[in-house]
């Protein structure tokens, strides 16, 4: 493990560091086998702004499918006045000791974290963080982020957003939230249809499909200043957008020539290029991440059914071999995957293709209709849309061991998740 660990965090927070214990490595890569969970005893230390930053960090760990979080309040008895009775905490099943320590002054609060290997007694990772109070959800995932970074190497998903439709205004809109279901904001003032939102690869602008004008355009914004250009607004459809993995190019679904079919253009609106030319209605394009190829929707064999194709044309290939309907694929960032939705015995599912076998497995339980999925940047979770009495939510699953969590719950549809880039 390094000795100093320097991470970007949130703009508009002040995270000052200290310097790390001197550890012997990544605590699961040294200490644990594949797939088993780190046992992580985090005590609430007292104040209530503590209590919630350690409420949030227990729940991004649980979620990160990293962690077991050991039973608090027996936590809270073991850790008194600041003294660290190691044996004690081994004794309550730890193997990891977090302790958040935070003062407030004024609108600022401070969160001191350090992280304990329980066996050894010792610190591997400490830092401060500094910010406003009314940000503790801000604060509470990049705790989350360092320490799981600390432990396992990765800096898993706590930091992360996820781009969504809601009816919640009567129209449906687009709006962001934390990963968690948290801080919804809506990203335009209009009261007009907005649709199939999609991440830049550095997760500063979002591309969607609106009908401002009253036709179905495609959009790109800026989710710092707000500022927006029509990308797309040819006769017909402009829909499905998708940046590339450089950035510098759209995949999208135009009708301009009578008959829906995939393209590509760069960003300026440039060098637009069709890739298919068929009878068939073609859908939904999504980019592998070495940017090479695109998969997408279309119904040439009868059912809709997923295909890749070059991202400079040329022939393309089936990927879903079962099933007579599959519908919304989406690449995963590591490339092993194609994750779509199936409609088996009725109902829709959520399944992942191995992109090298074709092989495909369901990783949503078919108890319901499951469709939208989207990948977490850490390749392990998938965000999708559940529909259930008439009403749809969002619903995160962890494909490694079944972990199922519902992230919206209200009297509104939410739907066509994406979710953002680290």
């Amino acid at each position: 493990m390094p000795k100093t660990l320097v991470l970007t965090l949130l703009a508009c927070l002040l995270f000052p560091c200290i310097k790390n214990a001197d550890g012997a490595g990544v605590y699961l890569q040294i200490r644990k086998q594949a797939g088993e969970k780190i046992k992580i005893a985090l005590p609430e230390t007292g104040s209530a702004a503590g209590g919630k930053i350690v409420k949030t960090v227990s729940s991004d760990l649980d979620l990160s499918g990293y962690a077991n979080i050991t039973d608090r309040e027996f936590s809270n008895d073991t850790y008194k006045a600041g003294k660290l009775n190691f044996p004690e905490w081994s004794r309550a099943g730890a193997e990891v000791l977090v302790l958040i320590e935070t003062t407030e002054e004024g609108d600022s609060i401070t969160a001191e974290t350090r992280v304990y290997i329980v066996a050894e007694g010792k610190n591997i990772f400490a830092k401060r963080y500094q910010g406003p109070a009314g940000r503790l959800d801000g604060i509470s995932h990049a705790v989350s982020s360092d320490i799981l970074k600390a432990l396992t190497g990765e800096k898993g998903i706590s930091g992360t957003k996820i781009a969504f439709v809601s009816n919640r205004t009567g129209t449906k809109k687009i709006y962001i939230m934390d990963y968690d279901g948290k801080n919804w904001r809506k990203i335009t003032g209009d009261e007009c249809l907005e649709l199939s939102p999609g991440w830049s690869p550095d997760g500063n602008k979002l591309i969607y499909t609106s009908y401002r004008l009253g036709y179905p355009d495609v959009y790109i914004q800026d989710l710092d200043t707000g500022a927006r250009r029509k990308l797309s607004a040819f006769a017909g459809l402009n829909a499905f957008a998708a940046f590339s993995p450089d950035g510098n190019s759209i995949a999208l679904v135009l009708s301009k020539d009578g008959n829906p079919e995939l393209y590509v253009m760069k960003i300026d609106g440039s060098s637009l290029k069709r890739l298919t030319r068929t009878r068939a209605v073609e859908s939904s394009p999504c980019w592998s991440p070495d940017g090479k190829r695109i998969a997408f929707v279309s119904d040439r064999s009868g059912g809709p059914q997923i295909y890749s194709i070059n991202a400079s044309g040329g022939e393309f290939e089936r990927i879903t071999l079962s099933g007579s309907y599959n519908t919304s694929p989406c690449w995963s960032p590591d490339g092993r995957w194609i994750a779509f939705s199936s409609k088996l015995n009725g109902r829709f599912q959520v399944c992942i293709s191995d992109v090298g076998t074709k092989e495909a497995i369901c990783v949503s339980d078919g108890r319901f209709d499951d469709d939208d999925p989207s990948w977490a940047p850490d390749s392990r979770h998938i965000v999708f849309k559940r529909t259930k009495n008439y009403l749809a939510d969002l619903y995160i699953v962890d494909i490694d061991d079944g972990k199922l969590v519902q992230i919206t719950s209200d009297r509104f549809d939410e739907e066509f998740p994406a979710w953002s880039p680290e």
